[in-house]
């Protein structure tokens, strides 16, 4: 029983640190936007961490897997273009997110990766 408050603990403090990095991306990357009331985008950066946490478990695994050789070749590139793809698709699925182009989705992906390494780090939430 402890283990499985443990885990739901972990999973809890990662879905808000999450929402809290896709606040910060929204708000420092022009072509990314969370629209409506304050309320309704603390709401909307919680579900965008929750959706963007069930793609990164669901597909981005057989995406990586499938471009491994790409990801070589690029010498891990390829897995933020992964991640930008995956920004669009969430924001595809929700209605309070927008994401303007691709490009705006790669730089999105890069300051949500620059932000969650260093809220993790600040943290240490990896145990």
């Amino acid at each position: 029983m402890r283990d499985l408050l443990r885990v739901l603990l972990r999973i809890g403090a990662v879905t808000l640190f999450e929402a809290i990095a896709v606040f910060v991306m929204a708000r420092l990357v022009s072509g990314i936007s969370i629209t409506g009331s304050t309320s309704q985008q603390v709401l909307a950066a919680i579900s965008i961490a929750i959706v963007l946490g069930l793609l990164n478990a669901l597909i981005r695994p057989l995406i990586v897997l499938v471009g491994l050789s790409i990801n070589l070749y690029t010498v891990g590139l390829f897995t933020l273009i992964v991640n930008a793809g995956i920004l669009l698709l969430s924001a595809f699925f929700l209605p309070n997110f927008e994401v303007d182009s691709f490009f705006a989705a790669v730089m999105g992906s890069f300051v949500l990766s620059i932000v969650n390494t260093f809220i993790t780090g600040l943290i240490s939430i990896d145990q």
